[in-house]
């Protein structure tokens, strides 16, 4: 079987990504118009009858799968069911996520991310782990996801008294992690960093990394009380260090959406411009993209 391939692309730029369906040209952002009502509280006829309703829903089964461990949740978060990291939160371990074009896993010390190699069969299409890029905490630590947005999620690792070592910003379509220190600490990569006056970049196997921020030496990465640093993997064939002024700490992601006419545009903004990529289906209907950097396999990427 024979599978086309698309990459993903990358982008710097805006801080938001704006998207119109069902077409679009480059231009200003639509205006939002009346939206058209599709009932009213005194309509003569009634779809379905309430009580009718109320009857049915009743007697469905009621069935419990028993209690999920969330160990990993911070008290008064809703559970993540059915979210692309909601590995991190259920299960005896935390497994594996994949906010594209990265891929994200906690060490019982750390963590570390990579690029997928994306690999299809004749049943399948497979996202391979690869060679990553190791970071790990002066000591053991747990993981604790502590908040969420609409494309992030915040992941504290926590050290054996409780105390947050460092907090891990995932971004869904950014290739880089937001990392903030609450207080003074280093965080040790497995590979030397080469370092200049932007940041320093690290090759793992045939994938490149940058870093932006922090204070390095040699291996070692150390973080200010309250400073940030982003880690970030490279599109194939493009030099981290062309980048390293380009990315932002992402903060957190909204998104908000306006209807003109008979096109809808949804807006997704990650708060700073930094690099986010694009999936192919995305690439013809997006308005707002800045300047294309290179791809990934299978994504594009900007900023």
């Amino acid at each position: 079987m024979v599978v086309p391939r698309r990459d993903l692309l990358a982008f710097v730029g805006a801080a938001a990504a704006v998207a119109a369906l069902p077409g679009c040209t480059m231009g200003p952002r639509p205006t939002p118009s009346p939206a058209v009502p599709t009932g009213s509280a005194g309509s003569a006829s009634t779809v379905l009858d309430p009580n009718r309703i109320a009857t049915l829903v009743k007697a469905l089964p009621t069935r419990s799968p028993g209690t999920l461990p969330m160990t990993r949740l911070a008290p008064g978060l809703t559970p993540p069911t059915n979210r692309w990291f909601s590995g991190l939160v259920f299960g005896d371990q935390p497994q594996p996520v994949f906010p594209l074009p990265l891929g994200f896993a906690l060490l019982e010390n750390g963590m570390e991310i990579w690029l997928p190699q994306v690999s299809a069969t004749e049943r399948a299409i497979l996202g391979q782990r690869t060679a990553g890029l190791r970071l790990t905490t002066p000591g053991p630590v747990t993981a604790m996801v502590t908040g969420f947005d609409v494309a992030s999620v915040v992941i504290e690792l926590r050290d054996s008294t409780g105390a947050s070592v460092v907090a891990v910003r995932l971004v869904q379509g950014v290739p880089g992690v937001t990392l903030t220190a609450p207080r003074a600490t280093s965080l040790l990569a497995h590979v030397p960093w080469a370092t200049s006056a932007a940041g320093a970049v690290a090759t793992v196997g045939s994938s490149t990394f940058g870093l932006s921020g922090g204070q390095v030496d040699g291996q070692s990465v150390r973080l200010g009380a309250g400073q940030q640093a982003v880690v970030f993997a490279a599109p194939p064939g493009v030099d981290p260090a062309g980048l390293l002024g380009r990315v932002a700490p992402t903060t957190g992601t909204t998104h908000t959406w306006e209807t003109r006419g008979d096109t809808v545009s949804t807006t997704l903004d990650y708060g700073a411009p930094t690099l986010y990529v694009t999936m192919p289906h995305h690439e013809a209907s997006i308005t707002a993209t800045g300047e294309i950097l290179g791809r990934y396999t299978p994504v594009s990427m900007g900023r």
